[in-house]
């Protein structure tokens, strides 16, 4: 009979897992040393992998939700603030009360402000909105998580995620079934609202914050939570306190309400105490983020590596950045900004009233082309409340001074820079001070003084640059076009003078048609002319040459160093012709050596 061995390879014995020397589970924290490699935790049954990057554990998970939403918790709070500061009190001392802890909490009080007046407002709708993504925040904390050791928490963290929902479910209800509240009618719902939802939500929320804290590092922040677990719920009870014997004061003794002085001391010790612990719990809740940001992100230093190495090579890329190429992409920017800045002009000129005069509108736009675009900032239109632009007019003006400045940071010292870079600084400015006024006259006047210099100096400066990147025809070209746009800008001016005419409508729309004929004709080959000359700047800030690196300075030499160098160029250097040997002659063609 054949005899069966019962020996196994050599590799099936070799890979015996090993034991660990340190380590902990990256899932509940549990110690790994003296465990087998490879084999799931004894307390929560996790396996180690190598890319949590990328398939996060249910703990990180959890860890994520918890720092997510305790930051939303934090930010709504200025929210929340603002949101219940806005409402009308007819109660002395009731707006610190509404607000009672100015701090992370459930917050119901805001949703009164929508109710208020016949429709809703804005406020009443940020408010509104505000209040529920503080209940976002509270179920983002409350999230489950199947950590063995979190298994205690399970009933406080149950009772604080539905109570808390069930309780703002039955205040939003009251709260959109109801409108066009108004004084009386405000003190007994405001009262309902911190009762019935922010109390309870306080006395859950807090207590589960504490557990929280027990799952992180810091002792001190688990001192915190054990205050604030039960001061909060205490100056939001005083709170309810404070809001019912006003109301039930004014009910049953005496309408005028609390006496002044009583209201007045009171309402100052309550706010300092309530701001007090405001700042205190919103201190604790920021502290528990940040410690939740360290469980949920565990690459995070990964992370800082990461920026550490962009920001090397954002400074590598910076020192490729020389002087033309930062002036190349300065006029890219320049002659791009200047094409969006027309078709800014263009939205706020075509919606000038129209002109029944002879002329129509075609003396407010001119020149429908890139230029300085002074008057548009200052032109008033029609249908202002129906209308939104795509910019305001002062931001169409600071626009116009941004593409003087980038231009003009881009060419060389000269009196056409400089005059182009300040003269339109001094014409808006200028008119600017005499906004007050307005009409025809007006407006022709700041086109005259304020558009024509400033857009003639601005084609006078694009020449320059077209000049500096080798480009003279196209230099040429700017410097015509820069008279040309100036004769339009003035011949539309101009326009105004037909209504003082005794030309027909049919001959002042025969001008009008010849005249927008070649406008528009003038302005496509100032936009080419720009995009042109951004073309050209481009390819130079594409090609430019990095500068070239200086050679190290050459140190001199010292007596014996120079004595070593003569006799090694000595050594190199081959001898003279009339010093060689005969046999050290090249042999020349047709003698007796070479045959």
């Amino acid at each position: 009979m054949p005899e069966f061995s019962l020996r196994l390879p050599l590799r099936a014995c070799t890979a015996v897992p090993r034991a660990l020397d340190a380590g902990s589970c990256p899932e509940c924290g549990y110690s790994l040393r003296g465990l087998l490699a490879g084999h799931p935790c004894p307390e929560c049954g996790h396996f180690a992998r190598a890319d949590e990057s990328h398939h996060p554990s249910a703990h990180t998970a959890w860890g994520r939700s918890v720092f997510v939403g305790l930051t939303l918790l934090l930010i709504l709070t200025v929210h929340a603030v603002c949101s219940v500061l806005i409402q009308p009190f007819q109660e002395l001392g009731g707006a610190a009360a509404a607000m009672n802890v100015p701090g992370p909490k459930l917050w119901a009080t805001p949703l009164l402000q929508r109710p208020v007046g016949r429709w809703p407002e804005m406020p009443g709708v940020v408010g509104t909105r505000t209040a529920m993504l503080s209940l976002l925040a509270v179920w983002l904390i409350t999230a489950p998580c199947g950590v063995a050791r979190l298994q205690s928490d399970q009933t406080l963290r149950l009772m604080t995620r539905w109570v808390s929902v069930a309780l703002f479910g039955l205040a939003f209800g009251v709260m959109m079934t109801t409108q066009g509240l108004w004084g009386e009618e405000l003190p007994p719902l405001r009262l309902m609202l911190i009762t019935v939802v922010e109390l309870p939500g306080a006395m859950l929320l807090y207590p589960y914050l504490r557990r929280l804290a027990d799952h992180v590092p810091g002792r001190a922040r688990r001192q915190a939570f054990e205050r604030l677990a039960w001061v909060v719920p205490l100056v939001i009870f005083v709170a309810v306190v404070v809001l019912g014997g006003q109301w039930l004061w004014k009910k049953a003794f005496d309408p005028r309400g609390v006496p002044m002085p009583f209201v007045y001391v009171t309402g100052a010790i309550y706010g300092m105490i309530a701001m007090l612990v405001g700042v205190a719990a919103s201190s604790a809740v920021a502290s528990l983020a940040a410690a939740y940001f360290h469980a949920a992100f565990p690459l995070v230093r990964r992370w800082i590596t990461g920026a550490r190495y962009a920001t090397r090579r954002l400074r590598a890329l910076g020192e490729r950045l020389t002087h033309d190429r930062l002036s190349a992409l300065a006029v890219v920017a320049g002659c791009g900004l200047l094409i969006v800045v027309m078709m800014l002009g263009l939205d706020q000129v075509l919606w000038t009233g129209a002109r029944s005069a002879t002329g129509g509108n075609l003396a407010f736009v001119n020149f429908p082309g890139p230029k300085i675009w002074a008057a548009a900032g200052l032109v008033s239109v029609s249908h202002s409340s129906e209308w939104n632009p795509l910019v305001s007019q002062a931001t169409l003006l600071a626009l116009n001074l941004a593409v003087v400045r980038l231009l003009s940071s881009a060419a060389n010292p000269s009196q056409v820079r400089r005059l182009a870079r300040w003269v339109p600084v001094l014409a808006i400015g200028c008119a600017l001070g005499v906004r007050g006024y307005w009409g025809n006259r007006f407006y022709a006047v700041v086109s005259v003084v304020c558009e024509v210099p400033a857009t003639l100096l601005l084609y006078l400066l694009l020449s320059q640059l077209a000049r500096e990147l080798d480009r003279v025809s196209l230099a040429w070209k700017l410097r015509t076009l820069g008279i040309l746009v100036s004769i339009f800008v003035l011949g539309g001016v101009g326009m105004f003078g037909l209504s003082r005419t005794t030309l027909s409508n049919d001959e002042a729309r025969a001008i009008g048609a010849i005249y927008g004929m070649a406008t528009i004709t003038l302005a496509v080959w100032c936009v080419a002319a720009v995009l042109s000359l951004a073309g050209c700047a481009t390819l130079k800030f594409i090609v430019a040459d990095t500068p070239a690196q200086k050679e190290p300075p050459r140190v001199e030499a010292g007596r014996s160093s120079a004595f070593v160098i003569e006799q090694t160029n000595q050594l190199i250097t081959p001898a003279p012709a009339a010093g060689r040997r005969r046999d050290e002659h090249p042999a020349r063609p047709g003698s007796r050596s070479g045959r």
